[in-house]
């Protein structure tokens, strides 16, 4: 139940892309949501980085410190549209103490 990189999850959110990128985010440089977790590492990480190559100095996505930036900005409930996103929402509820709710942002899983 593993995605290939976490790019993946990254580039399904394009609004906390937006947040973190600005306006100069070329959203049309990034692959389709619709197969994204069919798609190689490679192919994710040179269309991030292809997507915010425009964005300024210091603001081309590479792993790091930039990556984890993003990642505080993703809505779980976006990432919802993702098979194996929901199958680890899934799996992490079911694991849970019963009366805890499951995971808050992902209810309904």
């Amino acid at each position: 139940m593993m995605v290939t990189c976490m790019e993946t999850w990254i580039m399904s959110d394009r609004e906390a892309l937006r947040k973190v990128f600005g306006a100069r985010l070329q959203v049309s440089a990034l692959l389709p949501v619709d197969d994204l977790e069919q798609r190689s590492r490679s192919d994710v990480q040179l269309a991030l980085e292809n997507a915010t190559r425009n964005c300024g100095p210091n603001k081309v996505y590479h792993k790091g410190r930039r990556s984890f930036q993003v990642l505080a900005e993703l809505n779980p409930g976006t990432l919802m549209d993702l098979p194996h996103f929901k199958l680890l929402i899934q799996a992490l509820s079911s694991r849970l103490p019963e009366g805890t709710g499951g995971i808050p942002q992902c209810r309904g899983t």
